[in-house]
């Protein structure tokens, strides 16, 4: 029982700190410059043209402050990338950056939570497992969903890399 209220309260802190608050203060320029680069490709538009992206960006999210200037001259990841955001650019930016980062968060607990269980981890294990990761990575993490990067999705794609290659030795 105990174990589940540690848990439960971490969860509580986390989604504060991991949800919320980046969600609610944040920027996310890395998801603007996404979401700008998904919008013009639903277009048609050229998704490395600096002056369309700025233009979708002012027309959709609003000023652009540092992006384009600065930081971000152009589009800089690839198509791919662009299309992974393709879903979230029929929203408006303020549902979309909520729902990236619930997503991003999700994608990335459960990957811990699928690693700790492949590897047969005791609750005590997961508990401190989980208790490290959030002391060790604190900001990194915040940052990381505050400014939308697609962390939690990679960290998905990780472990499902590190899983199946562990079952396939296994055999």
């Amino acid at each position: 029982m105990i174990v589940w209220v540690c848990l439960g309260l971490i969860l509580l802190a986390y989604s504060h700190f991991a949800i919320v608050e980046p969600a609610r203060d944040w920027d996310a320029s890395d998801l603007a410059i996404n979401y700008s680069a998904a919008t013009l490709l639903r277009t048609g538009g050229n998704i490395y043209d600096s002056a369309a992206l700025r233009q979708v960006h002012e027309a959709r999210i609003g000023p652009p402050g540092v992006l384009y200037q600065a930081l971000f001259l152009t589009y800089i990841n690839p198509p791919t990338t662009a299309l992974l955001f393709w879903p979230l650019a029929s929203l408006p930016f303020a549902d979309a950056k909520w729902i990236f980062v619930v997503i991003n968060n999700t994608l990335y607990l459960l990957a811990i939570a699928w690693l700790l269980r492949e590897l047969s981890a005791s609750p005590l294990a997961a508990i401190t497992c989980v208790l490290v990761c959030l002391l060790g990575f604190y900001y990194p993490i915040r940052q990381s969903f505050g400014l939308g990067q697609m962390n939690g999705v990679l960290v998905a794609i990780l472990v499902a890399a590190v899983i199946t290659t562990l079952r396939r030795r296994d055999t």
